[in-house]
């Protein structure tokens, strides 16, 4: 029986198409032998699409016959060595392999069809053959293909031959088999946690389906990002506590503004109790511990700077008109030197403003020897505390009113005129911001002013408005707790009016004014401040 059937097999190849292919082999697969002789290019053509599996649409071919011996070809590779043997060529769209003739192939794509590109099939343990062709083609050349096969799990490859291998080498790092693993919470909620999920999922392959019924996320990913969802979902499913805790010095709508980024994204929350200056948060233990430490470095006792002014004005006369040359007078005194002198403001020579500081001893001897001068007065020796950070003011002078109008006309009524009564600080006012540092320095913002109303400017209604004269400087200067601070250079010129009389005779009306006289002149004077900044706990 075997010999009849071996004899048959041979009478057919003979007499019914010179052809021998072993088992027929679906599309995708290779083809382990194929071989043809003498065949028309027709018939090759059936009996390739027949035993392949491949969709074929032919039109008018030219005539020829065909001889060929494969093995170990993919169809799509074994018909495009068919046809080009008749100046042939083929299309594919959609699983359709259109043939039509070589010169139509390059006058359509601007290449031959027998140019020096390669192809290539790979066959995907994992990922949809439809998601691996949508991220090659980006990576393909203008004349490559990616053909995505379904059925097979393949994805047809045609490129030049580094591009087609940097494509199977990306598509060998992706293509994992796919895992899907249901993970369901028990206090977080699934929804809001599947969006962080998402982030790490593989592009166009993982994915998550949310069960809001049962408070779970079934998600499919290769192995490896499962098990990175898996510990995120762990991290995220904890239970959540609620902490009041209470500030004593911080403001509690300030602290939640601070704390709010170390929440936890999912379900962390603050709440301000502005009644008892407490924060309600909730989150994880493990970050409520974390936010408690944050809280307990921050709400801490704002220092306090004591800061001890004695104001020195002196009598300009004589040589002194331009000013006091202080660097001299303190080189004078028992030859002491200024500590510091800051030539921004001026190099404390004559007529300059200038700053410096002084140690204790050197401090108290330059105040005697001002106090030895006859033209020398302490104005004021004023003490004032101030929290860190916080603006001190200290004025010595008067609040001078003075008046404005304002005329309204209306178009249909009488003019209205309202005065408006205003005020201008003049004299000697200070202004000082301290700051406090934990070497037990103070960096101060300093601005002195030494203002005068010299004189009026009469208005048309007959207001008089002050014209003020100003002096002032403004600095930022770091100093030691305690160490005294000296600024000079302040010059105000004013006017004097001086009545000289007789007692009683110089009262007279008429006659007294023989015996009575008065004299005006201008007056110049120098404002030297002594500050000395004290830090203090603020207990007392």
């Amino acid at each position: 029986m075997k010999t009849i059937y071996c004899w048959a097999l041979i009478l057919g190849s003979l007499f019914f198409g010179p052809f021998f292919v072993r088992a027929q082999t679906p599309a995708g697969e290779a083809i382990e032998v194929l071989d043809i002789r003498d065949m028309d290019i027709r018939d090759a053509l059936q009996f390739l699409a027949e035993r392949t599996g491949l969709n074929i649409a032919a039109g008018e071919l030219p005539s020829g016959r065909v001889t060929l011996h494969l093995k170990g070809v993919e169809p799509r590779e074994a018909m495009g060595v068919l046809l080009k043997t008749q100046r042939l060529a083929f299309e594919e769209t959609g699983g359709l392999l259109r043939i039509i003739s070589a010169e139509e192939y390059q006058a359509r794509h601007g290449r031959p069809f027998d140019s020096d590109l390669v192809s290539r099939v790979v066959r995907l343990k994992g990922i949809p053959a439809s998601v691996a062709a949508g991220l090659l083609e980006k990576m393909r050349t203008s004349s490559g293909k990616v053909i995505a096969d379904e059925t097979s799990g393949t994805v047809f490859l045609e490129d030049t031959a580094e591009r087609v291998q940097t494509m199977a080498g990306y598509l060998t790092e992706i293509d994992r088999p796919l895992v899907r693993q249901v993970f369901s919470f028990q206090f977080a909620e699934a929804g809001p946690v599947a969006e962080r999920l998402r982030m790490v999922l593989t592009p166009q392959v993982g994915k998550i389906d949310e069960d809001r019924v049962q408070n779970r996320l079934i998600v499919t990913d290769t192995d490896e990002v499962v098990g990175r969802v898996g510990r995120m979902v762990r991290e995220a499913d904890v239970p959540r506590l609620s902490s009041a805790i209470r500030l004593v010095y911080a403001r509690a709508s300030d602290a939640a503004e601070t704390i709010r980024p170390f929440l936890s994204s999912q379900g962390g929350s603050v709440v301000v109790d502005a009644r008892t200056n407490q924060l309600i948060v909730t989150d994880t233990r493990a970050r409520i511990w974390e936010i408690e430490g944050i809280l307990h470095r921050l709400d801490r006792k704002d220092p306090e700077v004591l800061i001890e002014a004695k104001i020195v004005q002196i009598s300009l006369k004589d040589e002194f008109r331009m000013g006091i040359d202080w660097a001299a007078v303190v080189r004078r005194v028992h030859g002491l030197h200024l500590s510091s002198v800051w030539g921004g403001i001026g190099a404390g020579g004559k007529g300059s403003a200038m700053i410096g500081t002084l140690s204790d001893d050197d401090y108290r001897l330059v105040l005697e020897a001002l106090g030895s001068a006859d033209d020398t007065r302490v104005i004021s020796s004023p003490r004032i505390a101030v929290v860190d950070g916080q603006e001190a003011r200290i004025l010595i002078g008067s609040t001078k009113p003075y008046v404005t109008t304002t005329t309204t006309t209306n178009l249909s009524g009488p003019v209205s005129v309202s005065e408006d009564v205003k005020f201008i600080d003049v004299g000697i006012k200070l202004v000082v911001t301290p700051a406090v540092h934990d070497d037990g320095e103070i960096t101060m913002k300093i601005r002195p002013e030494v203002s005068s109303a010299a004189a009026s400017l009469k208005t048309a209604q007959n207001n008089l408005i002050p014209i003020v004269e100003t002096s002032q400087v403004e600095t930022t200067v770091r100093v030691r707790d305690g160490t005294t601070l000296m600024i000079g250079g302040l010059i105000r010129d004013g006017r004097t009016s001086l009545e000289s009389k007789v007692p009683v005779l110089g009262d007279i009306p008429l006659l007294g004014a023989a015996f009575r006289s008065r004299s005006s002149g201008k007056d110049r004077a120098e404002t030297v401040i002594f500050l000395t900044p004290r830090i203090i706990s603020g207990e007392r």
